[in-house]
């Protein structure tokens, strides 16, 4: 399971995880849930809780969400998924580590977690072993691939974790978490297509000519039925025409160290995402994000009037 960081001290009576009732896990001085060091990544502190990979980079590792700048849900990382388990709040997570070449294995260090998704769309050769993290606080988990139970049966889950080395195919794999012989949760990853098209997701619907407004446009690779493809990596342009301009781009990637105000950007988890200003005129402000092999997105936008401020307060 994920080498989780050393206690902070701040909250010596284990915080949130003492609601789950696992013994190992109220005794564990690793669990992070009591004090969290960061709800979200930030730049700066370049290195602290990276999955060790190219030195470079923009950005801490440490928080439970990315440094996706702006976006209001952010994209979870494992350790999110896994202190949502052993904080009751779901019933079952489940993650696959991103697979190492032959030889060498991850190692997560200070501060770090596995570099894993929740996704079961690898390009590797069938029959691949993968390893698949389920966080629950039930007391047994099993795996279905494709229908069929994974070899091996049940586990029982250590510190809310049970481990599973599974034979890669594509399909559908479901981890069915159980609590005293009574299933609690099933969540189940299922292979996408090929990389088809992009689409544009805002945050708004309207924006106003107030330069406090902004929109927040996510941009997403997917296959020809609409599924994101989770792994994605291409590089996108941005066009931005009408009433409005290009504040800035982002991915989330710690290890990125492109500029902010560019008209592109490499996905990164088949996500990207632009910061839309509007003018200080009234109109339709159109961002369109193109990429290679891809079949373009669009999205407009209207710009109405700065609406008045209201005095509250006042008689």
């Amino acid at each position: 399971m994920p080498q989780l960081p050393r206690s902070s001290g701040r909250s010596p009576d284990g915080g949130a995880e003492k609601r789950v009732g696992h013994d190992a896990v109220e005794d564990w001085r690793g669990a992070p849930g009591g004090g969290v060091s960061r709800r979200r990544d930030c730049l700066g502190e370049s290195g602290i809780g990276k999955t060790p990979m190219a030195p470079e980079g923009t950005a801490a590792g440490i928080g439970d969400q990315d440094v996706m700048p702006g976006w209001s849900t952010g994209r979870r990382k494992p350790q999110n998924h896994w202190r949502a388990a052993v904080s009751g709040v779901s019933p079952v997570e489940m993650l696959v580590e991103r697979p190492t070449l032959p030889g060498t294995e991850q190692v997560a260090v200070w501060w770090g977690y596995f570099d894993e998704l929740a996704s079961w769309t690898w390009d590797v050769e069938p029959g691949r072993p993968m390893t698949v993290h389920v966080y629950t606080p039930g007391d047994s988990v099993r795996l279905l691939l494709n229908g069929a139970e994974v070899p091996g049966g049940a586990a029982t889950p250590e510190r809310a974790t049970a481990t599973f080395t599974v034979p890669y195919a594509p399909g559908e794999l479901t981890a069915v978490a159980g609590r005293d012989g009574e299933e609690i949760g099933r969540t189940t990853l299922g292979t996408v297509g090929a990389l088809a098209a992009s689409r544009l997701v805002p945050d708004v619907t309207d924006l106003t000519t107030s330069r406090d407004d902004l929109a927040h446009v996510l941009v997403e690779v997917t296959d020809s039925h609409g599924r994101l493809v989770p792994d994605a990596t291409l590089k996108v342009m941005f066009q931005v025409d009408g009433a409005g301009e290009l504040a800035a781009v982002g991915n989330g990637n710690p290890h990125n160290v492109d500029r902010f105000r560019q008209p592109r950007r490499h996905t990164w988890h088949g996500q990207a995402l632009t910061i839309l200003p509007p003018a200080k005129r009234p109109g339709r402000v159109t961002l369109t994000a193109s990429a290679p092999g891809l079949r373009p997105a669009a999205l407009a936008l209207t710009v109405g009037q700065q609406r008045a401020r209201s005095d509250r307060g006042q008689p």
